[in-house]
């Protein structure tokens, strides 16, 4: 489309699931900040949507708002984004969503463990 209508639709729903006390955990998947295909509208959109998916992510426990600050198409920047705190993550490859979603609970809560089921 040629709008970022998409984009603030699901930033509208993920405010209303957060003003509930809903916990919003986002990863975004192979994304960056590098060319059209990266925006919420490939026309004439600004809005990227890896800073979408951050502004959807719920804040701190300190109240800092998630944000895109690393970049996610490189492997030091996935690392560093994935370890800086807050609820938006980013992955680059399949093989990266495990080590995510140990970070995600383990920053949803302290103490939560992962066990191995047989």
């Amino acid at each position: 489309n040629n709008t970022d209508t998409a984009c603030d639709n699901f930033k509208t729903v993920a405010t209303n699931a957060k003003a509930a006390g809903i916990l919003t955990v986002t990863v975004g998947f192979n994304v960056s900040k590098s060319g059209s295909s990266d925006k919420c509208s490939t026309a004439s959109g600004t809005a990227w949507v890896v800073d979408t998916l951050a502004a959807a992510a719920s804040p701190t426990a300190s109240g800092a708002a998630s944000t895109a600050n690393f970049d996610c198409s490189t492997t030091a920047g996935r690392n560093s984004e994935n370890s800086d705190g807050d609820f938006f993550f980013c992955a680059g490859t399949g093989t990266d969503m495990a080590a995510i979603f140990k970070t995600a609970f383990t920053q949803i809560a302290k103490g939560i463990r992962m066990i191995a089921l047989p």
